[in-house]
């Protein structure tokens, strides 16, 4: 019993307990609507889907990683003076580079929501057909549960 009464936590003993009880029913709902906003998205989030999406950016033989490098691009940044030098020229970015950076923007936040949403520490270092082999084997899977006969349905 006296042991209870010696451990103090200054964190605790500093709450205001009064304020904590008084949150409005205001900030309640808006807490439960993104939690009901962030439940819904984890629900739509379909990991083979992603892998897909994955894959059109990719190229054989690559990883995730490689595929990042490739499309983020090798080249040395431009500096201040050779940016303004194309702006005043009126040249813009290269239309394939632009489309480079999208896929490049894509893929990263694709890979992202296998690592966040999956937990899967090494999305970064699968490749192009161990990621193809993953859905093949899903579809594989989702084929052999619509071929399978219910119980006590007759096959004849």
């Amino acid at each position: 019993n006296d042991k209870k009464e010696e451990i103090k936590d200054a964190w605790l003993d500093d709450i205001d307990w009064v304020k904590v009880k008084e949150r409005s029913a205001a900030e309640i709902q808006k807490q439960e609507d993104e939690d009901e906003k962030e439940e819904e998205s984890q629900e739509k989030y379909n990991e083979i889907q992603t892998y897909r999406e994955i894959l059109k950016v990719m190229k054989p033989k690559e990883t995730v990683a490689k595929a990042l490098r490739r499309l983020g691009g090798n080249k040395k940044p431009l500096s201040a003076s050779e940016r303004w030098k194309r702006k005043k020229a009126g040249i813009t970015e290269d239309p394939e580079e632009k489309a480079n950076k999208e896929a490049m923007l894509k893929l990263t936040g694709l890979a992202d929501n296998i690592l966040s949403r999956s937990g899967n520490m090494e999305v970064y270092d699968e490749t192009f057909e161990s990621i193809t082999f993953k859905i093949e084997a899903e579809d594989r899977k989702n084929e052999d549960k619509k071929t399978a006969i219910p119980a006590g349905v007759d096959d004849d």
